[in-house]
């Protein structure tokens, strides 16, 4: 799972139509639990950018309201959540003078999930088919996946080809940072103020109250105490 991770990581850096995203930048993921989510989660932390994944219980007026506020590079969207993402955006861009225009990312693979996801979209805003075809998203984590290791592959034939001309290691040990060299490294990149993660809250009355700003030593001390209190526990007689 890290190596896909890495992958994903790779390819959300790289200029791929416009997506590039930077260190710093919001990333909001709109998807259900699943593994495919965790993976993504995971890869825009690595990459540096500030991870906000939503409720997918929402409605398209709290999603547009949370992308007003957060202002996302990018949206990454499975097919459940697809029709409501682009109700958000329509309903966002309605509502201001300056729409936003992040570029939404499809949440697995588009061969498989992509007529699904165009036809959330369709029954959200009524398109024919051939738009809604259209307004599938060009973009899908898998095919991030796969670029960001073809990415890495390149990267690293050139380490080793520059190593073996100058008849040292130096390059060597850079491919050494994985277990596998011809698998992509994580880059650990992080935001210059530490910013990992924005929760929206549920509130008492289930609607989103405010947003909370968690950095990097909130999120990694959680398991570490869940860790120490699982020691103390089995410790005990």
């Amino acid at each position: 799972m890290t190596w896909r991770i890495a992958a994903l990581s790779h390819g959300l850096s790289l200029p791929m139509g416009h997506l590039r995203v930077r260190p710093g930048q919001v990333v909001m993921l709109a998807a259900l639990n699943s593994s495919a989510m965790l993976e993504a989660l995971l890869a825009i932390c690595d990459v540096g950018c500030i991870a906000t994944p939503v409720n997918h219980r929402w409605g398209a007026a709290e999603l547009a309201a949370a992308m007003q506020l957060t202002q996302p590079t990018a949206i990454l969207a499975d097919a459940a959540c697809w029709g409501l993402v682009q109700q958000a955006l329509r309903r966002q861009s309605a509502g201001v003078q300056t729409a936003l225009q992040p570029r939404v990312v499809l949440l697995g693979d588009a061969c498989i999930a992509g007529p699904d996801a165009a036809r959330g979209a369709c029954s959200a805003g009524g398109s024919s088919g051939a738009a809604c075809h259209a307004a599938a998203a060009p973009l899908d984590t898998e095919g991030l996946i796969r670029t960001g290791a073809r990415s890495w592959e390149h990267t690293a034939s050139c380490l080793a080809a520059g190593a073996a001309a100058q008849g040292h290691g130096g390059a060597d040990s850079a491919l050494r940072t994985t277990a596998q060299p011809d698998l992509p490294p994580l880059q650990l990149r992080a935001p210059a103020d530490g910013t990992a993660v924005i929760c929206f809250t549920s509130g008492t009355t289930g609607t989103s109250s405010c947003a909370v700003v968690c950095t990097y030593v909130r999120v990694l001390c959680v398991p570490m105490k869940g860790r120490a209190l699982t020691r103390a526990c089995c410790a005990c007689p």
